[in-house]
């Protein structure tokens, strides 16, 4: 589709209630009150000027239209000449300060009645302004500014816009993925978490043909909220298990099919299975990314086949695997800043002793390289991966979203030691004298960072601590890291599930996890 000679439209606020009627061509045109503020605000006094405005060119009222132009969404926004962004009307005379301040970079948005403008949360504004096409944005009947110097200082990221395929950023190519970075916005339909990212490069140049084809359902009947959410997650789970890898769940699960039963009786149609992510809630970040995803089936000539599953009436999840282990000890919700007390490292310490067993020895050393990450352990297995660092692996997700993903064990003990000499507050005389974590430990942890610091860089990549995530060991002595709903009896097969009491192979998905070893 070529690009055009029309402007688009995009309104990040106003209500949506139809409060003015207008004439146009002789006939009455309903709008609402941000919409005629800013048609008003935008028209020329000497020329004509083409805008698309959703509202008045998508029958709101008539859902089979809204499903059918959703379709056409990303192509009228990247197509366009100019996106114009309207922000509302400007009341208390903000408008012309905030953009200068924004122009000149002089200041961070300190004023929080100002910086709420700016604060992009709605979910189609990200297909709106986010592909390569210019904007511009409006605020009362003065200020303007273009949409590049927002984005230059990372307001929001033009998520529409292919990334570099050199780079990490190849996550984005994942269609589920690109649903889980956006769970944070705001959505008066929620449906339209999925409709929105219908025009995304991840679907039209991704791999799924079940994906490409799915399309926008506002259906009473058909189109409810679970049937879509799991519509599109049945498409995502026939090209891989990322769409599992996403699922996250605010309140804990039950575990007998008796109150199983009942929660699904309860919420009748607006029941939602286990296994199909709620993109309305976030816990914590995934995971298993895509670039690192799933060894979800044996190996096959070192490749790993592709998963054996169906699903009935968008409900039940049939799908193949073998259970590994069970959880036996689980922690409580662990919270990122609990990390990052210098000096106080009381979290690391209880997670230690309480979920990993491990005990202070005789000469009062709790860390150390000395003990077994698993019974039965040889000397030569002990070097490669002792409990310590098994236990900050685990802590760290195996840096899946971190640069550790790709270094030897040698620099993950390093990086490892230098966040424990951080965290016991290394620099201080009290804690040299008192420290309870080996000679070895402490040098190393003292070296690393002494090379950090000649290098110009400031804190250990291990500190990347998965937020919300729930510490957990199993049966075989394994470390394990977890959705935060996760609880004893669960368990381990390339995720974690809750057998529910007395049903045999059925299950709940509790959620993604990472096994160290």
């Amino acid at each position: 589709m070529p690009r055009t000679s029309h402007m688009s439209l995009c309104r990040m606020f106003g209500a949506r209630q139809i409060s003015n009627m207008n004439s146009c061509d002789g006939k009455t045109l309903q709008i609402t009150n941000s919409l005629y503020q800013a048609l008003s605000r935008l028209r020329l006094s000497d020329q004509d000027r083409r805008l698309w405005a959703d509202q008045i060119c998508i029958n709101q009222e008539d859902l089979d239209e809204r499903g059918n132009q959703v379709q056409f969404m990303n192509s009228i926004y990247k197509h366009a000449n100019r996106v114009l962004v309207w922000l509302g009307g400007d009341e208390n005379g903000n408008a012309l300060s905030a953009f200068r301040m924004v122009e000149s970079l002089a200041s961070s948005f300190a004023d929080e009645e100002r910086y709420e403008k700016f604060r992009f949360e709605r979910v189609w504004i990200i297909q709106e302004i986010g592909t390569k096409a210019p904007a511009t944005l409006f605020w009362g009947n003065e200020a303007s500014i273009d949409w590049h110097l927002l984005y230059g200082i990372k307001f929001v990221y033009q998520r529409f816009v292919p990334p570099d395929l050199s780079t990490r950023h190849t996550n984005r190519l994942s269609f589920i993925y690109e649903l889980h970075r956006a769970r944070h916005v705001k959505a008066t339909d929620h449906r339209d978490r999925i409709f929105a990212f219908l025009g995304h490069y991840s679907v039209a140049e991704g791999k799924s043909k079940e994906l490409r084809s799915l399309t926008a359902n506002y259906d009473k009947v058909q189109g409810t909220l679970p049937k879509v959410y799991a519509d599109a997650a049945t498409r995502a789970l026939l090209s891989g298990l990322i769409a599992l890898a996403a699922v996250q769940h605010e309140e804990q699960l039950p575990s007998s099919y008796a109150d199983w039963d009942k929660m699904q009786r309860d919420k009748g149609n607006d029941y939602m299975p286990s296994w199909v992510s709620d993109w309305r809630t976030y816990t914590s970040h995934i995971l298993s990314e895509p670039t690192s995803p799933h060894r979800a089936a044996s190996a096959r000539g070192g490749h790993y086949s592709e998963p054996v599953l169906r699903v009935e009436n968008s409900r039940v999840l049939y799908i193949r695997g073998a259970v590994i282990d069970v959880v036996t000890h689980t922690s409580k919700p662990l919270k990122p800043k609990a990390f990052h007390k210098p000096g106080k490292p009381s979290l690391v310490d209880r997670l230690w002793q309480e979920v990993c067993e491990q005990e202070i020895g005789p000469d009062q050393i709790l860390f150390d390289l000395s003990r077994q990450y698993r019974e039965g352990q040889s000397e030569a297995e002990l070097g490669r991966c002792s409990a310590f660092l098994a236990y900050m692996q685990t802590l760290n997700n195996g840096g899946a979203a971190t640069a550790l993903r790709s270094i030897s064990d040698d620099e993950w003990l390093g990086e490892a030691a230098a966040y424990l000499f951080r965290a016991l507050g290394g620099d201080s005389q009290a804690a040299n004298d008192s420290r309870p974590v080996s000679p070895e430990l402490w040098e190393l942890g003292q070296s690393v960072l002494a090379a950090a610091a000649a290098k110009g860089k400031g804190s250990s990549p291990v500190e990347d601590w998965s937020r919300s995530a729930n510490g957990a060991q199993l049966t075989a002595g394994y470390y394990l890291l977890g959705p935060k709903v996760l609880a004893e009896g669960d368990q381990l097969l390339c995720f974690c599930l809750r057998p529910l009491d007395g049903q045999g192979n059925r299950h709940l998905l509790v959620g993604s996890a990472t096994r160290t070893g």
